[in-house]
């Protein structure tokens, strides 16, 4: 667990064990509240009244005003983890992460971005150890001959072909080494590469778990939000879906050439 992910842990534990503090400390008031007007009352003194009174009133309007807010959060919390929401991250490029999600992949790895270069570097080995195990890889690359290459080379002021030229030659090299080890070997499942002519999110999924975020105006893409999303909720099986219909229409998509 990095180190990230254990300081918004530690801090979510802070908030929760402050608000159990501060709802322990309103639930004494109240009961010393109580005592005071049952004492005022035994006693028929109404200055032990009067300060049960405040005691009790006190604690009960600051519990309504702790608590109710909270339930919101709650919600809130619940409705977002419901519709498959883990996390929100302020960059795409959590290299630890996928690394250790990859490390524990068992059946599925799909993944759809421009030229993937960032992924080759830091994963390549893992993806074809994995590959070699009989997992099941799919690479979605833009179509180098489609307009949107220019267009986004604008967008990231990349006008040299780093963005699409060379990572997918790189690329393309990495899955041919990969395949022909592959086939060296006798075993494992070749990576399967296409390219495609479409406006699309990017998209990793590594089994159950799947990460998705925008290409975004004058921003690199390593550097944009990327979103956590769990298996079985409706967001991940939106973009699973996105994924399938575009892998699978030859309208928009086709195989890569390797040679």
């Amino acid at each position: 667990m990095t180190l990230a992910k254990r300081w918004e842990q530690l801090k979510w534990v802070t908030l929760k064990s402050k608000t159990k503090i501060i709802v322990l400390v309103n639930i004494i008031i109240i009961l010393i509240g109580f005592n005071f007007l049952g004492y005022g009352y035994y006693k028929d003194n109404s200055i032990f009244l009067t300060i049960g009174a405040g005691f009790f009133t006190s604690g009960i309007v600051a519990l309504f005003y702790l608590i109710y807010p909270q339930v919101d959060i709650e919600l809130d919390f619940l409705r977002f983890r419901r519709m498959g929401l883990r996390n929100v991250y302020s960059r795409r490029d959590i290299s630890q992460e996928y690394s250790e999600l990859l490390e524990k992949a068992e059946k599925q790895i799909d993944v759809l971005g421009f030229g993937l270069n960032q992924f080759r570097e830091d994963n390549g080995d893992i993806v074809k150890g994995k590959a070699l195990k009989g997992i099941n890889v799919r690479l979605l690359v833009i179509d180098p001959e489609s307009s949107i290459v220019g267009i986004r080379s604008y967008q990231e002021n990349d006008l040299g072909g780093e963005i699409i030229n060379i990572p997918l030659k790189k690329l393309k090299q990495f899955v041919n080494d990969a395949n022909k080890t592959i086939e060296e070997l006798g075993r494992g499942e070749k990576i399967k590469i296409k390219c495609y002519n479409a406006v699309s999110p990017m998209i990793f999924r590594i089994d159950d778990v799947m990460f998705i975020g925008p290409y975004l105006h004058k921003r690199a893409s390593r550097t944009t939000l990327t979103c956590k999303i769990e298996g079985g909720s409706e967001i991940f099986e939106q973009y699973e879906k996105h994924f399938e219909d575009l892998w699978n229409d030859t309208g928009c998509t086709r195989d890569l050439e390797l040679s």
